[in-house]
């Protein structure tokens, strides 16, 4: 005998404090019957009795029919292929069914896991996926993978650009495209471990994003400034300025030791090691980059131990301290330890005009990101031959 499945709504005539009853799903096989929970509440004015559906004064009640109407699948989807493998099905079977449901961990809860377990990620990409992860908890924290197909990453993708950072501002498009690039990562990690039998083909669109640089004057007016004694700004100030000089992250930067200095055979000073974001090794001659001002930084630093040699802060605790260097070089652009690579690297495009040369101090994989460093320069040599 086939069991009956039938939604219910306010089974115990009881509303709670916001006048919001449960729908259930009803289940009777062999002359018994059980009630399971499905966690939707809603009001006695958005529900059909006639159709057994929510109506539409709910404003989601399109997405919670679907979902009842596939939990209600699920059960009987298993009930049935019970009855296929030959065994007989009674109540207490489908109850064990709908708690070991409940018991199984969600995707948002999975991809925290998997966050957890990775010691290998570095702390500035493990930050990124701890946001995406919050957000999918508050996208849907019961979100089950048999959930994840197109219209989930439509509804995701819509979610973010509702979203708000904590200044109350909508995220940029250039954040959600790197959320959504995270998400398919975890997307392509529950592929490789069979959680999900395929990957959605969605694309998010990236949008521009603004390379702030510094001139080669306002690189100067921090150079020149005196700190009496304050030896952190001090050492942010060299830090940021190291980086101006040789397009190095913060992450290469706060691992050089003694054992990356080396001198070639004309005795020039030259860092070796990997870069950390791209795993590519590099050769970078310091000695020779914007007249040695890297070299002389490096050398008021340098101990002859196998500590980091700068020992820098938080990323965090740097850039609080660049918008009080920010304020007294009287520059008026944004200062973030960022804009530092930035300013490198375009110096370097707009003195040689070398896409291949930007390339290779960057460590970018496409020629096309570094040509955007060099582009004005090109375009002026094209308009004169005009």
């Amino acid at each position: 005998m086939k069991a009956t499945y039938q939604l219910v709504f306010n089974r115990k005539n009881k509303l709670n404090s916001e006048g919001k009853a449960p729908i259930e799903i009803r289940v009777t096989l062999n002359r018994k019957t059980a009630y399971f929970s499905t966690k939707i509440q809603i009001k006695p004015n958005e529900w059909n009795n006639n159709r057994l559906r929510v109506n539409s004064k709910h404003p989601n009640n399109i997405k919670i029919n679907n979902y009842l109407y596939n939990k209600i699948a699920e059960i009987e989807e298993f009930e049935l292929s019970e009855k296929e493998k030959g065994k007989t099905v009674i109540i207490s079977d489908i109850k064990n069914f709908i708690k070991n449901k409940r018991n199984s961990i969600s995707f948002p809860e999975w991809c925290l896991k998997m966050l957890e377990e990775d010691s290998i990620v570095n702390k500035s990409t493990n930050a990124k996926r701890k946001v995406l992860v919050r957000r999918l908890f508050k996208f849907n924290k019961d979100l089950q993978f048999n959930q994840i197909d197109y219209s989930f990453m439509l509804e995701f993708d819509n979610f973010l650009h509702r979203e708000k950072t904590p200044y109350g501002n909508s995220l940029k498009q250039v954040t959600i495209h790197g959320q959504m690039k995270i998400l398919r990562y975890f997307l392509n990690l529950a592929f490789k471990t069979q959680k999900i039998s395929f990957v959605p083909d969605y694309k998010v669109k990236i949008g521009e994003i603004p390379k702030e640089a510094l001139t080669e004057k306002e690189l100067e007016s921090i150079e020149k400034l005196k700190f009496h004694n304050n030896k952190i700004l001090e050492k942010v100030r060299d830090i940021f300025l190291f980086s101006s000089y040789t397009a190095l992250r913060f992450g290469d930067i706060s691992k050089i030791t003694v054992n990356n200095i080396r001198y070639n055979g004309y005795g020039e000073m030259e860092l070796h090691f990997v870069m950390e974001k791209v795993n590519k090794p590099i050769t970078i001659p310091i000695a020779k980059f914007f007249n040695g001002k890297p070299e002389k930084i490096l050398n008021k630093y340098l101990k002859n131990n196998n500590n980091t040699i700068f020992e820098i802060p938080t990323n965090q605790s740097v850039n609080r301290n660049l918008k009080i260097i920010k304020e007294i070089a009287g520059i008026k652009k944004p200062l973030t330890f960022h804009i530092s690579r930035h300013t490198c690297l375009t110096l370097i495009g707009k003195k040689t005009g070398n896409p291949y040369l930007v390339m290779k101090i960057a460590g970018h994989s496409d020629i096309k990101t570094s040509m955007k460093y060099t582009q004005g320069v090109i375009d002026n040599e094209l308009f004169n031959l005009l």
